[in-house]
């Protein structure tokens, strides 16, 4: 059996954490020995939830993943008070060329055949940085391309879009058709998303992406939202529940994001306070339940980071470079995150990597030991390095939202374990975290 000394046990306000088989224990009269007790005599734990970070997909020169973010252009329609890359207000018109697209396309192809000969599939995620349907002639020939040849090589094409929504009723209905997630860029009712979204005409465009929503929902697409919270979202975290769901019925999922300034971004908006975010967050969940969701999941994160930083997908730019990282290409101020470019074919400027992988390391050396490090990977790094206080902006604000998740399931758990101390008996309430994961007994 596994020494107890080496199991790492949190406590965290009346409850324990024990991230290794992810089990929350409401044990607030106990202290760390009993819950190597109980997690070793009584749960019988087996499996083992260690954080384990995934092989990397970009080794060397080479790029060897199936799912690659396209950035087809950085213009946009609107001008998004807090948008991190200027698109609407201060970029120039570039578009990824076709060519280019077509050797990312075909790369991942000839990946997938090799990670999974029998079900190969690409992944495909169209994303602003500029709106992917600003030129729709040309999304359009771009995924006309990915079905052609994923159909010609037997291999499944899952495509997803990020979109500001402003767009005919028509080209909704081909989007339906054609991609498997349309998640839709909007703040809530017109007046927080007529002022953080307006377009470059001023227009508030808020009940054509909800017109557009439930067209797409409708027609058996699947259909999320993303919401910046700003500080015109402070008290209204039902009434924008509400108003999507009353508008969106199968709405699928709403993931709400706390507004940060970035170096480079439109700053024109004030953010908000960790407390007001999650009340914010509390108040819609109310309304929304489990299809509402955090930026952190409940999920363990099995990359150290993102996927992008942590090397296992790629980003491509509408100027032809690679980042690990969205909301970086060329041009911006830090260019930590260029990993390569699409000429020939996709080039991988191997020092670059090898650069932020000793970056991720260097950083993740003061996570280890932290309760959320399972679940956050260590961040995001977008946020660390265009922040000046990334302890507040990430890491205060996860802490509690994963407390608020853990609570909540808690109450929300029939499990119970008696034990006993000193004669006395505790009858105990525990949860299973990550309901992935369970142990041998259950």
């Amino acid at each position: 059996m596994e020494e107890k000394n080496v199991l790492n046990v949190f406590k965290l306000e009346k409850f324990y954490y024990v991230p290794k088989y992810d089990l929350v224990i409401e044990a607030n009269d106990l202290d760390i020995e009993d819950i190597n007790n109980i997690v070793f005599k009584y749960l019988g734990c087996r499996t083992i939830n260690k954080f384990n970070s995934k092989t990397r997909l970009i080794i060397g020169n080479k790029y060897y993943g199936n799912s690659a973010t396209i950035i087809i252009s950085n213009k946009c329609m609107l001008k998004c008070k807090y948008c991190y890359s200027s698109s609407g207000t201060n970029c120039n018109n570039s578009f990824l060329s076709f060519n280019k697209y077509k050797k990312i396309v075909n790369i991942l192809i000839n990946n997938a055949k090799i990670i999974n000969k029998k079900t190969p599939w690409i992944d495909l995620t169209f994303h602003g940085g500029g709106e992917p349907t600003y030129n729709f002639s040309l999304l359009k020939r771009f995924i006309q391309y990915a079905i052609k040849k994923c159909k010609e090589n037997n291999t499944l094409c899952l495509k997803r879009i990020i979109t500001n929504g402003f767009f005919s009723i028509n080209q909704a209905k081909w989007l339906s058709e054609n991609f498997n997630e349309v998640c839709f860029s909007i703040d809530g009712p017109s007046e927080i998303n007529g002022f953080t979204r307006q377009s470059i005409s001023g227009k508030d465009i808020t009940m054509i992406v909800i017109k557009n929503a439930r067209y797409i929902s409708e027609n058996n697409c699947k259909v999320s939202f993303n919401t910046v919270l700003t500080n015109k979202s402070i008290g209204f975290g039902e009434k924008i529940a509400k108003f999507f769901l009353n508008n969106v019925p199968k709405l699928s999922s709403v993931q709400f994001t706390r507004y940060v300034p970035t170096i480079d971004g439109n700053n024109f908006i004030n953010t908000i306070s960790n407390d007001e975010y999650l009340n914010i967050y509390k108040d819609a969940r109310k309304v929304l339940k489990e299809r509402a969701k955090s930026f952190i999941g409940e999920e363990l994160r099995l990359n150290g980071y993102c996927k992008g930083t942590s090397l296992n997908t790629i980003y491509c730019h509408p100027n032809g470079f690679l980042t690990s990282c969205i909301q970086f290409d060329k041009n911006s101020k830090n260019n930590l995150y260029k990993i390569g470019e699409i000429n020939k074919t996709i080039e991988i400027d191997n020092n670059n990597v090898n650069n932020i992988v000793k970056n991720n390391n260097d950083k993740l050396k003061n996570c280890n030991e932290c309760f959320a490090f399972y679940h956050c990977g260590g961040g995001c790094k977008a946020i660390y390095d265009n922040t000046n206080d990334f302890n507040y902006n990430w890491c205060q604000l996860v802490f509690k939202i994963l407390k608020f998740y853990m609570i909540e399931k808690l109450n929300n758990s029939n499990l119970n374990i008696n034990y006993k101390k000193n004669d006395i008996d505790y009858n105990l309430k525990y949860t299973i975290f990550n309901k992935r994961y369970t142990n041998e007994n259950n």
